[in-house]
């Protein structure tokens, strides 16, 4: 987190964005902390900088927040798809390695929807701002967020991928061991998984292959998967700098 001394500076002089961003942090802005018997006082909602101000922060920090434990989620998620056993006859072992991916799925998709809902607020804010300059940091700090969020929600989603292929797979060996063969129409296509064909899902299509996929092939897909995530990492650390980089200008005046 920035220092307070650093923050304070930035609310009194509102410097220039400097060449090199400094890593994204929650937001800290200089406001004293009110006595206990002003905190329901309604006149403060009325003031328009401070209204702008408080609400900046409150959604800023929350969107980062969720950021912040997304980056960490997806840096646990990686490892887990590079070391897990996913071939393990051992049942329990190879669904503890399933149910990491999916709590990390989870945690990945939920942090980012919350974080794109207050990305939401920052941009309602920002129709509120009567400096044009700053409408358009707010903005611009807006859009580097939702940036970031937005590749760790796909992210979350091609775990999900990546655990709905191990299943299909695991479900069709299953039948043949058993004889009961499985119908061409109980098994979904990676159009059916990989539905868009933008260039992140194209990467994945070429490690997955077939629609169908062996056991082996789909308990084998884990590194190449973890490192098509890992790819994406420095997109995601790009657009966090961008949103750093817009902090001053969106608290201009605050």
């Amino acid at each position: 987190m920035l220092p307070v001394l650093l923050a304070l500076t930035m609310l009194a002089a509102a410097p220039e964005p400097t060449p090199t961003p400094a890593p994204l942090a929650p937001v800290i802005l200089a406001t004293p902390t009110p006595a206990p018997q002003a905190q329901g006082l309604k006149t403060i909602a009325h003031i328009r900088t401070t209204a702008l101000c408080s609400a900046f922060r409150d959604h800023a920090n929350n969107a980062i927040v969720d950021l912040t434990d997304d980056d960490a989620a997806l840096t646990r998620a990686i490892g887990a798809l590079r070391t897990a056993d996913f071939r393990e006859t051992n049942l329990a072992k190879r669904f503890s390695g399933e149910q990491t991916l999916n709590a990390l799925e989870l945690q990945l998709g939920d942090s980012a929807h919350g974080g794109l809902k207050d990305v939401d607020a920052l941009r309602a804010l920002a129709a509120h701002a009567q400096d044009s300059a700053q409408k358009r940091e707010l903005l611009a700090f807006a859009d580097a967020l939702a940036g970031a969020l937005g590749r760790q929600q796909k992210i979350a989603s091609d775990v999900g991928v990546f655990l709905n292929r191990l299943t299909l797979a695991d479900s069709m060996r299953e039948d043949r061991e058993s004889e009961l063969g499985v119908a061409a129409s109980t098994v979904p296509s990676l159009d059916d998984l990989l539905p868009s064909s933008d260039g992140v899902t194209s990467a994945l299509r070429s490690i997955y292959g077939s629609s169908a996929p062996s056991y082996t092939a789909a308990a084998d897909a884990g590194p190449a998967v973890a490192d098509e995530f890992a790819r994406r990492v420095p997109l995601i650390q790009a657009d966090e700098q961008a949103a750093a980089v817009h902090i001053p200008g969106a608290i201009a005046g605050c």
